[in-house]
């Protein structure tokens, strides 16, 4: 499928599509930051170096709003959780801005160098290639302590994907801007606040060693008033 057939799918299908290569895109990332640091051990040790200021640039933005944010709260869940959400959903919103002002940019553009240099800014969105370079030192099991809060943060990303694309069409395009729109932007911003509200508990889970399931089990036994 060629990137203008997919630029002009439904908008359901788009997101669907983009929602799997967020998931497809972060386990490439995420087994690339691995083999770069297994490289930088091994055969490049100067690379060593490199791989871990990409990886303090890309938790640079989260480690600004949690200080900012511990600061003014007590309760060290909602100093996480609100980090998370706030971290995640201004990465959202740099997404959209970035495919919006590309649009407007590219008006006098013909459509070829338009969907060219779209379609890479799409794959380098979806990739997320910081992200695989941050988690570089967890170990291969951490995937499943990722999945949880993942469901939901990658949606949100795909969300605002999807959106920016929508503004770049909207401005290329010149077209009038519709409501559902900004519907999508809220709808990004409640699955990133879904997920930040998990995040917190699988981080806690995995560094208490515990199992996803029997992590999840603790908590909702905690909630409902059970023991187990």
């Amino acid at each position: 499928m060629r990137f203008k057939e997919f630029f002009n799918l439904p908008l359901h299908k788009k997101l669907f599509l983009t929602y799997i290569f967020c998931w497809i895109g972060f386990f490439i990332s995420f087994f690339f930051g691995k083999f770069i640091y297994y490289l930088s051990l091994k055969l490049f040790p100067p690379v060593k170096e490199s791989v871990n200021i990409v990886a303090e640039i890309g938790t640079a933005k989260y480690s600004v709003v949690h200080s900012t944010v511990s600061s003014s709260l007590n309760n060290p869940y909602l100093s996480y959780a609100l980090s998370y959400l706030l971290s995640n959903f201004l990465s959202c919103l740099i997404i959209v801005v970035v495919f919006a002002l590309f649009g407007y940019l590219s008006r006098d553009e013909d459509e070829e160098k338009f969907f060219k240099y779209l379609s890479i800014l799409y794959l380098f969105s979806v990739l997320n290639p910081i992200t695989g370079i941050v988690g570089y030192k967890l170990p291969l099991s951490a995937i499943f302590y990722i999945i949880p809060h993942g469901l939901f943060e990658f949606f949100g990303f795909s969300i605002a994907i999807v959106l920016g694309l929508e503004l770049a069409k909207t401005f290329y395009y010149k077209k009038s801007l519709k409501k559902i729109k900004i519907l999508l932007l809220f709808l990004s911003l409640v699955f990133i606040s879904l997920a930040a509200l998990l995040e917190p508990i699988d981080w806690a889970i995995y560094n208490s060693n515990l199992s996803v399931v029997e992590g999840y089990s603790i908590v909702l036994s905690y909630l409902l008033g059970f023991k187990l």
